[in-house]
């Protein structure tokens, strides 16, 4: 049978695992950021995604791995040593109990997880804001057709133009900026954004997102926004050929 407090010893090394690779990854984007700036901004896109989602990845992997040999070893004749260490710290589903012992693996789990934890009750929350507002903002638009796609034109004396929609992205405009712009200009506000929806960068931003909860603070938070900077200079470039 499984002893529930070896799970404290999983969470422990895929939290630590996951925090410190962000910081290593992240460290690694932000020293070269000069390097891949002059390489573009589809690699500096890149490159803060891969920082974003690779630690979280890893780290799951190596602990269901570790969880796996745990529970299949004994199946397939490997010898099974946790019997002879009761009392020594290791990753094993049936014989870690003596996780629940140690002060500080306790405090280091909790400590993480409420960091975790934070950040995404803050992020659903902003989500459900997110979309409650964009009901309220799609009910009093005037849909107009244009080569981007359909546009949202809402009344609004503050200017803004933005794609939303994780699985139906589109274009959202308030009449304050497109009545500001001339045909040219609008065609290139909306080049813009449908470069966003074409690469999909709502659902991707959603996601990365998602990843940056195990991500090591600070350096999430900045992988995140380099990754939205680089694609906004790339959508950029698109609008413009």
């Amino acid at each position: 049978m499984i002893e529930k407090a070896s799970l404290i010893g999983f969470a422990l090394a895929f939290l630590v695992a996951s925090f410190t690779a962000s910081a290593i990854m992240g460290g690694a984007v932000l020293l070269g950021r000069r390097w891949l700036r002059s390489a573009g901004a589809g690699a500096e896109r890149r490159a803060a995604a891969y920082a974003i989602m690779l630690p979280p990845t890893l780290s799951l992997s190596i602990v269901l791995v570790l969880a796996g040999y745990s529970i299949a070893g004994p199946w397939f004749g490997l010898e099974d040593h946790c019997p002879q260490h009761l009392h020594h710290l290791h990753l094993c589903l049936f014989h870690g109990a003596s996780w629940a012992h140690q002060a500080w693996a306790v405090t280091t789990v909790a400590f993480i997880g409420t960091i975790v934890l934070t950040r995404f009750i803050h992020r659903a929350g902003t989500l459900f804001s997110a979309r409650a507002a964009l009901r309220r903002v799609a009910r009093v638009s005037r849909r107009l057709a244009s080569p981007a796609g359909e546009v949202l034109l809402a009344p609004a004396t503050t200017p803004f133009c933005f794609v939303a929609g994780l699985f139906t992205p589109r274009i959202f405009v308030s009449t304050a900026a497109w009545e500001h712009l001339d045909e040219e200009e609008r065609a290139a506000m909306l080049a813009h954004e449908r470069a966003h929806a074409e690469q999909g960068d709502v659902w991707r931003r959603s996601a990365l997102d998602m990843f940056a909860l195990f991500g090591a603070p600070l350096f999430a938070g900045t992988l995140c926004d380099r990754w939205s900077k680089a694609t906004e200079r790339l959508c950029d470039h698109r609008a413009a050929v």
